[in-house]
């Protein structure tokens, strides 16, 4: 959807599932999988091919883009291929390049790029039932907002803003929250990882206005530390109501300019990338 939106201007909203641009940085780790793919191919990141595929379609996209297309980049915090820090590094190019102001992502906590069926049964069904939230949520509520200007979805909140401080020798996280037009703010809920991208855990915010949400917490974020806030909104719509999730930028606390080789740890598990989707 990204290269479409990049070559056609009639391509007015998009989302990007499990995909990103910053292929280079996403192979800045020795073990990411794309060397294991380059090499079946006899390739190298030093190879000619490689070098054009990212000057001449993936570095041009990120700069080119065109600033009409509204852009909702969903992906899994633990995605193999398309790490936290590409996902966030091509939200910031579309944003630095005349990006749309509209654009939005949603971060699906412990989602990665398939592989993540061969967790035990209850852990992989709640992934699973996650994933469809905020992957089939999304893509309803971002086509039928800007395509077909459907009243249930009268906006799309914006990204929450989120900030840290000390209370009491705890960290205390701190959102603030879009409510959205026409919309119900269901959850706010924080997550973090304390092992560079391997795992997340969550917590449930607390509401202390209208659109302040606050976590006071034991973690001391360091330089293995990611975290980002996941907003759920639900139609009014009755008597079933449709879900989805605007998240914030994920946010990585960097000590030194190895931090996305740090971040990077495979494989998590055994999977074929054919095993990709939302089901």
């Amino acid at each position: 959807s990204l290269l479409a939106a990049q070559v056609d201007d009639r391509v007015s909203a998009v989302v990007p599932l499990s995909g990103s641009l910053a292929w280079r940085e996403a192979v800045r780790s020795e073990a990411a999988w794309e060397h294991g793919l380059l090499a079946q191919s006899h390739l190298t990141l030093a190879s000619p091919e490689w070098e054009i595929l990212n000057r001449e379609i993936l570095d041009r996209i990120q700069t080119h883009a065109p600033p009409a297309t509204k852009v909702f980049m969903i992906n899994g915090s633990n995605d193999e291929f398309f790490p936290l820090t590409a996902h966030k590094k091509t939200l910031q190019a579309l944003a630095s390049h005349g990006g749309s102001p509209h654009n939005r992502t949603s971060i699906i906590g412990n989602y990665d790029h398939g592989c993540y069926r061969q967790l035990p049964p209850a852990e992989a069904q709640q992934v699973g039932l996650r994933a469809r939230l905020q992957a089939e949520g999304g893509q309803r509520a971002w086509f039928r907002h800007y395509l077909a200007a459907d009243p249930l979805y009268p906006s799309i909140p914006k990204a929450p803003q989120v900030f840290t401080f000390k209370r009491g020798g705890k960290t205390v996280f701190a959102a603030v929250v879009d409510k959205g037009s026409g919309l119900d703010l269901h959850e706010v809920r924080l997550w973090w990882s304390s092992d560079r991208s391997y795992h997340y855990d969550n917590l449930l915010m607390t509401k202390k206005s209208a659109t302040r949400y606050e976590k006071e917490t034991t973690i001391t974020p360091d330089a293995a530390t990611i975290y980002f806030v996941d907003a759920q909104y639900q139609t009014r719509e009755q008597p079933t109501p449709h879900s989805f999730s605007v998240s914030s930028e994920p946010v990585m606390v960097t000590r030194c300019r190895r931090r996305t080789l740090l971040l990077l740890r495979w494989p998590r598990r055994c999977c074929c990338p054919s095993s990709t989707g939302f089901t």
